[in-house]
């Protein structure tokens, strides 16, 4: 007769399991709202996703047993911040300069408007100049870089199109007869924890505004509005699963650097601490035990006199240590703390730290580089299409409808004079050996250096011009 093995007691799993079932809301991960809702419904539509989430992000029954449980996964790698604990981060000095960073980068070398006149009934140049005077007076890339500023400090903002309208709630109608009528007047930040998401799809994927709110809340006076009268700017987004934990924004910058920081802090300080006491003098006496007021007058008179020009008298029963904390091998510590921080920023440390590179031919021009290709990528994708946007509704305003407007970033990245002659060379050697092959003349080739701008275009020849000998 086979006997059979039960690897547990039936009764004692379920009582795990039941304890477990209990204690759900205590082991999973903080699910209370960033702000307090003023709307009732926004209310709702919380507790809403907080219910049907609450036990899936806790798994009851793989937390049995388990010490590594999804919960406690779920609760370290997520680590969500308040808007307050974003605002008072956003004080320290590395990441407020990594934020401001991002701003002054990305609108520094500006950009030009680019414009496609479909019926040619109107100049682009007078098109172009009233643009350039409007942006002027809404003080536009101010607005922007507060915008992307707010947005990297909490993880999103809205850019409110202030235009005379009696009801906010009614979706803003971008026809130039109506917008001509209605004109900008001006535009506005909302920071996320003054707003919330009023009403959203979120059960149908296949929905194009899932997870796209299509009323928003702002505190105040002002009411539920209509997403087309406000335009969402977020840096990094956050995964569809978790942007309701979000307020439907994404994941700031904040909450990326903060562990960084926080362990470069740590060791900067320990650092300075050690340097404090890296040296210890230890004297061997039975003096302490015998009187031990004596033995502490004893060590302060020691102390008065340790300079190098002085002299320590010892007893004979007394033996003088010296114990010296190395320190070698620290400083390399410090510096990979400073680069973990620079990674968790998305920028090399030279530009966030101000530290050179170091190490042999080491000129810091790849991270740059790779630097300046993410912030042109935000620039297209994220920056791009709100400009856009703003300068789509004023030349609407301005009663043009069949106008196309973009807008493009200029480059970032400077080439030095070195490159810039290397590059020449290369274009002239390409040149010359046209020319030798018969794939160009002479003439053809002057054409295309000129206007390439490798030759002046002062310079001249003349074919007529006679031969003469010295």
């Amino acid at each position: 007769m086979k006997r059979r093995f039960y690897p547990s007691n039936k009764k004692s799993n379920l009582e795990k399991f039941n304890h477990m079932i209990n204690n759900s809301n205590n082991q999973g991960i903080n699910l209370e709202p960033l702000v307090n809702f003023n709307d009732e419904n926004t209310s709702k539509i919380y507790q809403s996703w907080v219910n049907r989430f609450s036990d899936n992000w806790s798994n009851a029954i793989a937390n049995i047993n388990a010490n590594n449980a999804l919960g406690q996964y779920s609760e370290f790698v997520l680590n969500r911040l308040s808007y307050a604990e974003c605002a008072f981060l956003a004080g320290d000095s590395i990441i407020n300069n990594a934020i401001t960073k991002y701003e002054n980068e990305i609108f520094r070398r500006g950009g030009n408007i680019i414009i496609n006149n479909i019926d040619n009934t109107i100049e682009a140049e007078a098109i172009k100049e009233k643009l350039e005077q409007k942006i002027k007076e809404l003080d536009l890339y101010s607005i922007l870089g507060e915008a992307v500023r707010t947005a990297l400090t909490f993880g999103g903002a809205l850019i409110f199109i202030d235009i005379n309208a009696d009801d906010l709630s009614e979706p803003l109608y971008d026809k130039a007869k109506i917008l001509s009528q209605n004109k900008i007047n001006g535009l506005r930040v909302i920071p996320p924890y003054l707003c919330g998401a009023s009403e959203v799809e979120t059960a149908n994927p296949l929905n194009a505004d899932f997870m796209k709110p299509k009323k928003w809340y702002i505190s105040g006076n002002a009411g539920v509005i209509d997403s087309s009268r406000v335009i969402p700017l977020t840096i990094f987004e956050a995964p569809s699963l978790i942007k309701p934990l979000f307020n439907f924004f994404g994941i700031s910058l904040t909450q990326f650097m903060k562990n960084y920081v926080a362990s470069a802090d740590i060791a900067r300080q320990s650092l300075s601490d050690m340097l404090l006491r890296f040296r210890s003098e230890i004297i061997k006496s039975d003096l302490i035990k015998i009187n031990p007021s004596e033995a502490i007058s004893r060590a302060k008179a020691i102390n008065k006199q340790k300079n190098n020009n002085a002299l320590m008298l010892l007893t004979k029963d007394e033996e003088y240590i010296q114990s010296i904390t190395p320190l070698s091998g620290l400083d390399k510590l410090i510096a990979q703390l400073q680069e973990n921080v620079a990674v968790s920023a998305r920028m090399p440390s030279v530009k966030l730290l101000g530290l050179t590179p170091s190490g042999f031919n080491a000129t810091g021009d790849f991270d740059l580089a790779s630097y300046y290709d993410e912030i042109m990528s935000l620039q297209n994708s994220k920056i791009k299409p709100v400009i856009e946007k703003i300068l789509d509704l004023l030349v609407k305003s301005f009663g043009w409808d069949n106008v196309l407007i973009s807008y493009e970033f200029n480059i970032l990245e400077k080439s030095s004079n070195l490159d810039k002659a290397q590059s020449k060379n290369l274009e002239m050697d390409y040149i010359t050996k046209a020319i030798q092959n018969g794939i160009l003349t002479s003439e053809q080739a002057f054409n295309y250096l000129k206007e390439k701008g490798l030759i002046n275009d002062s310079f001249s020849y003349d074919d007529e011009a006679e031969q003469f000998n010295e």
